[in-house]
């Protein structure tokens, strides 16, 4: 089992951050699994995953830049 201070300080709501902070998050958290670790391969498979679907939700969500209420002249 990891320890409390794993747990406790990586286990964050990704859904609030931008990709930057996914990246981070990811690097993070891998360098922090303990290779001696019996499950340390789930773990990392298991971050791989979390991490994947986060970027997949990022890419999926973002609405890029519109210049709303801005009408040009000869624009329908």
């Amino acid at each position: 089992m990891l320890s409390n201070k794993f747990t406790n300080n990586h286990t964050r709501t990704m859904t609030t951050m931008n990709i930057e902070d996914v990246y981070t998050y990811a690097k993070q958290a891998y360098d922090l699994i303990p290779d001696d670790h019996p499950h340390s391969e789930e773990i990392k498979q298991l971050l791989i995953d979390q991490v994947n679907d986060e970027l997949h939700d990022y890419d999926n969500t973002s609405v890029p830049y519109r210049r709303a209420n801005t009408t040009r002249k000869g624009s329908d």
